[in-house]
């Protein structure tokens, strides 16, 4: 800003001038003032001239240059200053965005916005990393609120962002966030201090690990519903019922293929809907047929528009009021042995979720028909060969089903340790690293805050623990066979106890179920002992010997009684219950303090390749 110069006010003049000649130039005061801060250098030169032009003696010229060289030298240290202060946070930024933008999870910076009654109403994205939109799905959002771009966003995550914004508390939530039709679990803290509107939130689309969780909840649920059934029509029907409830349709059944008919026992229909429970002629059931002839799922999400149906079948879906539905064909050699029918009366889409889910509890549902049919057949056997032969055939491919299912469920559940109890790790860890001794004696408050934050996520650490604790996938046995795996679990048990295993005879991989079968049972087997026996050295043996398996497992414990009327253990228990099942044997010698001695023989079966 330009100033008129005033001789007598000049920032160069804080002294009055001398007006006789001395030839000592008097000494600077220490407080001499400098020019403004709003005074140019155009404007300084400017009154340099005019003070000089009105300075008569040296001392006063002398003056004047001095002041003008310590002024130069202020300007260009601050403006140097000022250049180092702008380039490192210049740089600090440039950290900042790469560190956002390199980690997996989604960030964002949203300012909350609230009603003339504080009440909050909405949220204004600040700022996001480039992880954002895969996260979300959400584009070009800086800058837009999220009641723009994701309408139905729910309350309670205003609420949620509002209360850390307000308190400061940090927060951490898993919740469904039906805008993006996602599951997210956040990390959101306040941005700034008290007041601040501004809220800093880490977050990550675990959809899938949901998805996963509710599929093992439904999955356990059936499974526990079935379990102790054994009638074929209330099968249908628990299943039925569980599956309309779960997907949230009008229809749900199965029906049974057998000799050309197609067997409907029960189906979970509301009560103004007529039920369909029959028998049918696969030959009259167009929509049956297109099922069938397509040999995997039958998908319509709008019998109005779908391509897939030609005009009489789409007629016939109106006329039932089937407007979108997922059919499920259960194939067994070649043969179709079922139908799962989830069906609804308005359009639906249909994802992978749903098709591969409805897949799995037509296998299951398929398995747990025919468990029931073979026990009923086992209850009205007699001595038949041929009634004997098809009750163990059934027996054996249900029995390898629920092997196949209950490793599968092993595998996938091992693959969520990182992902549940992973993520809660790692964020206790990030917890402690704020839990300082420095923190405890400055803030007390904060350290208190900090570690009950910290004592939360390890009890969430610990039921997520309890929850994937059984065992899981053996690996070993997958990847390296059986001898490999039985050996490998020999070393685990070995602490405190001398293994002696030996395997003979198998040299070469036996069929999948087969081979685990004979691991569990050793696995179980030594368990028993580890925990009963109290013994010092154990013989573990398998060998393959004129196409049978026998399996010894010997120990030099306390034995046990086997005159005194107990009941077998569980591990005993469900031994013989599945070499009933794949007829096998188990004998048990033992006496009190003198050790015990468990035989398994198993008829070796292979499969034709």
């Amino acid at each position: 800003m330009l100033q008129i110069f005033n001789f007598e006010e000049s920032p160069l003049f804080d002294q009055e001038m001398p007006t006789h000649t001395d030839h000592h130039p008097q000494q600077e005061p220490a407080n001499a003032a400098h020019p403004p801060p709003d005074v140019t250098d155009h404007d300084l030169i400017s009154q340099l001239g005019q003070a000089l032009a009105h300075a008569h003696q040296p001392e006063q010229i002398k003056a004047i240059a001095a002041r003008l060289l310590a002024e130069v030298t202020e300007r260009d240290r601050i403006a140097a200053e000022a250049a180092k202060a702008e380039e490192q946070l210049r740089n600090s930024a440039d950290r900042y965005r790469t560190l956002l933008n390199s980690i997996d999870e989604g960030f964002c910076i949203i300012e909350m916005i609230h009603d003339e009654n504080g009440k909050p109403i909405d949220y204004l994205f600040v700022e996001v990393n480039h992880i954002f939109e895969k996260q979300t799905g959400l584009r070009d959002v800086v800058g837009k609120k999220v009641s723009h771009l994701s309408p139905l966003t729910e309350d309670h995550w205003l609420q949620d962002y509002d209360n850390v914004a307000r308190t400061g508390q940090p927060m951490r939530v898993e919740n469904y966030h039906a805008g993006t039709e996602r599951w997210y679990l956040a990390n959101a803290a306040r941005v700034g201090h008290a007041g601040s509107k501004q809220v800093g939130v880490v977050f990550e689309d675990i959809t899938e690990r949901k998805r996963f969780e509710q599929r093992q909840a439904l999955l356990l649920q059936l499974t526990d519903a079935l379990r102790p059934v054994a009638d074929p029509t209330q099968i249908q029907q628990t299943m039925a019922h569980t599956i309309r409830d779960f997907y949230k349709v009008d229809r749900c059944f199965y029906a049974e293929i057998e000799n050309g008919d197609a067997i409907i026992r029960r189906d979970a229909c509301p009560a103004d809907l007529p039920s369909i429970a029959g028998t049918y002629a696969i030959g009259s059931m167009r929509l049956f047929n297109s099922v069938l002839d397509a040999g995997k799922p039958f998908i319509v999400t709008d019998a109005h528009t779908s391509p897939i149906l030609d005009e009489e079948l789409r007629a016939l879906c109106l006329s039932l009021q089937i407007i979108s539905f997922l059919d499920v064909p259960v194939i067994k050699h070649g043969v179709p042995v079922g139908i799962l029918c989830i069906t609804h009366s308005v359009p639906r889409e249909w994802d992978d979720f749903d098709i591969e889910l409805a897949a799995e509890i037509a296998e299951r549902t398929w398995t747990a028909v025919e468990r029931s049919h073979a026990q009923a057949a086992l209850h009205r056997a007699e001595a038949d060969e041929r009634v004997r032969k098809v009750m163990l055939q059934n027996q054996q491919e249900t029995f390898k089903a629920t092997l196949s299912i209950q490793e599968e469920e092993r595998r996938r559940i091992s693959e969520s340790l990182h992902n549940g109890l992973g993520q809660l790790l790692y964020g206790i860890k990030i917890s402690l690293s704020h839990l300082t001794c420095d923190q405890a004696t400055a803030d007390p408050n904060t350290f208190i805050t900090h570690k009950q934050y910290t004592d939360q996520l390890l009890s969430q650490a610990i039921r997520e623990s309890r929850r994937i604790s059984h065992e899981l996938i053996p690996a070993m046995l997958e990847d390296f066979g059986l001898k490999a795996a039985i050996e490998d679990i020999c070393k685990q048990f070995s602490n405190g106890v001398q293994f002696r295993c030996k395997i003979t005879g198998i040299t070469e991989r036996l069929d999948g179920y087969l081979e685990l079968a004979i691991f569990r049972i050793v696995q179980e087997l030594l368990t028993n002992v580890i925990k009963h026996a109290k013994a010092t050295l154990v013989w573990a043996n398998v060998k393959l010997q004129n196409e049978v398996i026998i399996i010894s497992v010997k120990d030099n414990g306390k034995g046990f009684n086997t005159t005194v009327g107990k009941r077998p253990g569980i591990g005993l228990a469900s031994i013989r219950s599945k070499m009933k099942l794949m007829n096998g044997d188990v004998k048990v010698i033992t006496a009190a303090n003198e050790g015990s001695t468990v035989k398994v023989t198993l008829p070796l079966q292979r499969t034709d390749s």
